[in-house]
């Protein structure tokens, strides 16, 4: 029996050369009182300035959740409108989160953020192992694919990320437009 979160080979696809590697995906645990005490924070924050407006639902799996990005409000507005079954889990940069003490732990603390590499090598690598733990257990993923907060209010050029790692692990891919924050 296959654990989560361990490699599995894959068939060859016709149009491939070499097998993927898959990795199994555990099914959502319990809520965590961590994950519903980030829920509940965020609700209650965003009910204190002006409200939050949730419009469609999601399935209740392990799924890479991929949102446009254009302030810090964005993970606290997704972890506010996901129930807590969820756990979705936030990718931070490495460098811009975690790189200073109380930054990390806020990270970390506020909106579970796992980090990544964004420049240079090994970050997809690096992403992958983030998304053992987290997709492995039956958790949520949050990417945001443009890689940094947009700074005109357009979308930007979407990486492939996010893409790899739903087909890797063979969960959905859960899109997710965020308005005004």
């Amino acid at each position: 029996d296959a654990v989560p979160g361990e490699a599995t080979p894959d068939e060859t696809a016709p149009d491939e050369a070499a097998p993927r590697r898959r990795f199994r995906v555990g099914l959502p645990d319990d809520p965590t009182l961590a994950g519903r005490m980030r829920h509940t924070l965020w609700l209650w924050v965003f009910q204190a300035v002006g409200g939050l407006r949730v419009t469609g639902s999601a399935p209740l799996e392990a799924m890479v959740v991929a949102a446009n990005h254009s302030s810090h409000a964005d993970t606290p507005a997704v972890l506010a409108a996901f129930p807590s079954p969820y756990k979705p889990v936030a990718v931070a940069a490495d460098d811009y989160w975690f790189t200073h003490r109380l930054r990390g732990w806020a990270a970390r603390t506020f909106v579970g953020a796992v980090p990544v590499t964004r420049k240079g090598s090994g970050g997809f690598e690096g992403l992958v192992e983030q998304a053992r733990e987290v997709l492995g257990h039956g958790g949520s993923l949050l990417i945001f694919p443009e890689g940094t907060r947009t700074t005109t209010g357009e979308l930007g050029h979407f990486h492939s990320g996010a893409m790899h790692l739903a087909r890797q692990f063979d969960v959905p891919v859960l899109p997710v437009a965020i308005v005004g924050t």
